[in-house]
């Protein structure tokens, strides 16, 4: 038993060591000297494990539901190891395998894929080191029990699910941290910022599933994630690359910071709030903007997002507007999501609006004449069945989009799950369905209900 817990303790000590590799080169650089030690480091800790137990013939790795485990068990959740699973798990890689034949610039070698752009899934071949894809991950591993994420057929979404799930984790800490007067890590936020904007790029609409999908216990996280998910879609055609898609994705997530400093009582209040209430909830983004120079923010876009969000035109909005201060272009289009997904939301004193009425209410909102560029981007990147909502057809039966805008003809794709009887499809159907048809159109195959954010598909339990 005493073998087991030093082999475990070695092994997450390792785990940490690894991650702090990629973590120094995208902060210092390649060449920068913490680089070369955290190599080093690494290098000098795995020949000591393979020099005490000489029986091992390889140190394992593999990747399970978010977490780093070794010999089927969950190693720490430190941050630099959590952003290193998340990492292998977005390059849909299940573990890594080294053997005692791992040299230095093996493990430089891993350290150049892990911070590439390459997620094809591929590894060139290095001696000493294996990473391990799909079946072949953890063979060696004791098998652990695991929670499916989201059912079977819901798997398209997988990868903007587990973006959401690391990006409300991020959000939990940095708040927690601004309400204790702490300095947060803006690291992990500027890398999940990222990884929404590449998948944003690279999916689409489709980023927008676990805003539909998803549900945490707080809607404070909900929200400010689900803001982020929508805002880089929307931006994603104006930007004009990865990196300044990331900067405008990490003001959105940041928007609501100043609710850190604002009583839980109060946020989470059920029953409609006084005067008195409403007018500290209305300071949020004063003490937003305050906590980010706090904390050292550099970027003036997350501070003036922070500030600016709830402004509008004449005097509408807060905090009123003054000479020379006034919400941007990308604030413009972050505010107008911040209102979508509150309006799309079911709140305990408001049920959740459908996509058409969410953009008539915005357009009708005294002072948003500055933000008409942003409604039409709304108006023109969002659809009555974006991905993730659940559709009920004329003949009854009932499914989830897929995707959307599909051809010439601007199909949406469904996934099938229930008959028209309410009964489960042994097999889900894959459907293409027309996106606009006429009401009095007789064919079963008519959309004739849509629910953004179906109860039935929730995922239970935070993040």
């Amino acid at each position: 038993m005493l073998t087991s817990v030093v082999d475990f303790d070695r092994a997450e000590a390792l785990a940490g060591r690894l991650a702090a590799i990629p973590g120094n080169r995208q902060v210092y650089g390649a060449d920068h000297a913490r680089t070369a030690d955290a190599i080093r480091a690494f290098r000098g800790a795995l020949c000591a494990y393979f020099d005490e137990s000489p029986d091992k013939r390889a140190f394992r790795l593999g990747v399970r539901n978010g977490r780093l485990t070794h010999e089927g068990i969950p190693l720490g959740k430190g941050n630099t190891v959590a952003r290193l699973a998340a990492e292998l798990e977005r390059r849909n890689c299940a573990g890594i395998g080294f053997s005692p034949d791992a040299r230095q610039e093996a493990i430089r070698k891993l350290s150049d894929w892990l911070v590439s752009d390459d997620r094809a899934g591929t590894f060139p071949t290095i001696k000493g080191i294996d990473l391990l894809f799909d079946e072949d991950a953890v063979k060696s591993e004791v098998p652990v029990e695991e929670e499916s994420d989201l059912e079977p057929q819901l798997q398209p979404f997988k990868m903007p699910v587990r973006i959401f799930r690391t990006a409300s984790g991020v959000l939990q800490r940095v708040l927690y941290q601004t309400s204790r007067m702490q300095r947060p890590d803006f690291e992990e936020v500027a890398q999940v910022s990222r990884w929404t904007a590449e998948e944003a790029i690279r999916q689409g609409t489709q980023l927008l599933a676990p805003v539909q999908l998803l549900k945490t216990d707080s809607y404070t996280y909900q929200h400010s994630v689900n803001v982020l998910f929508l805002a880089t879609v929307l931006l994603g055609p104006l930007a004009s690359g990865i990196e300044e898609l990331a900067r405008w994705a990490r003001a959105a997530l940041l928007h609501d910071i100043g609710k850190a400093r604002v009583s839980p009582e109060l946020l989470h209040k059920r029953t409609p709030l006084n005067e008195d209430e409403f007018a500290i909830l209305r300071r949020h983004p004063e003490f937003g903007a305050q906590a980010l120079l706090e904390c050292g923010e550099t970027d003036p876009l997350a501070i003036e997002v922070a500030y600016c969000h709830h402004m509008r035109d004449d005097g509408h909005g807060y905090p009123p507007q003054r000479p020379g201060l006034a919400p941007g272009p990308v604030c413009n289009v972050i505010q107008v999501a911040d209102m979508f997904e509150a309006l799309t939301s079911r709140r305990p004193d408001k049920a959740a609006q459908p996509v058409s009425e969410a953009v008539r209410i915005i357009h009708q909102t005294p002072g948003m004449q500055s933000k008409s560029a942003a409604i039409r981007l709304l108006i023109d990147r969002m659809t009555e069945t974006p991905p993730g909502a659940e559709v009920r057809l004329a003949s009854g039966a009932r499914g989830v989009v897929v995707r959307t805008g599909i051809g010439a003809r601007q199909t949406i794709q469904v996934l099938l799950l229930h008959d028209p009887a309410g009964r489960a499809y042994r097999e889900p159907r894959l459907v293409d369905l027309e996106a606009k048809k006429s009401p009095t159109d007789d064919d079963d195959s008519r959309i004739v209900e849509v629910r953004l954010k179906p109860e039935r598909y929730t995922v239970k339990g935070t993040p």
